[in-house]
């Protein structure tokens, strides 16, 4: 199974200038730059599950992007791939790898580089759910953020959550 998305949004209202946010709200100007944004996402299951049907492994992905002001974000990417029900003796298993990189618009970087220099942000996630029953799900999870504050460390965080659905 696949399926592929492509949308866009348009606001016709004028916007504050993102150059002028941090102006005391008399200075702020409008800009005549109106909000957009359009993104193409997609998904294709790659093996099918032949333990529970609908599942699988598959690739997800989602491209953006805007005109930059107002918005914060110029263009971003998210994909990866993940996989449910793989397994006959581990049927409501889950498992992925992901990650996603931002590019911060110019506005936003000369509204803000002087108090906080920016740097595209990106990161990985990598995870896999272990099903001790099937309404309880234990996650490990693993994140290596590069954050979108210049010279800031590379930042790795280990988690593990439970989830319990009744």
């Amino acid at each position: 199974a696949s399926n592929l998305g492509l949308s866009y949004t348009l606001s016709t209202r004028d916007s504050v200038d993102m150059r002028t946010v941090l102006l005391p709200s008399e200075l702020q100007t409008s800009a005549s730059t109106y909000p957009n944004n359009l993104s193409l996402q997609f998904g294709h299951t790659l093996f099918p599950s032949k333990v529970r049907p609908g599942k699988g492994i598959g690739l997800y992905g989602k491209v953006a992007g805007t005109s930059g002001n107002p918005n914060p974000i110029s263009w971003s990417f998210v994909g990866g791939i993940s996989g449910e029900g793989m397994f006959a003796n581990r049927p409501y298993d889950s498992f992925g790898i992901g990650a996603y990189y931002y590019n911060w618009s110019k506005a936003l970087e000369d509204t803000i580089d002087p108090l906080l220099p920016l740097d595209n942000e990106k990161g990985l996630e990598i995870y896999y759910s272990f099903a001790i029953t099937p309404w309880f799900i234990l996650t490990a999870d693993l994140q290596v953020i590069d954050p979108g504050k210049a010279n800031f460390a590379t930042e790795t965080v280990a988690a593990l959550r439970g989830k319990i659905t009744f």
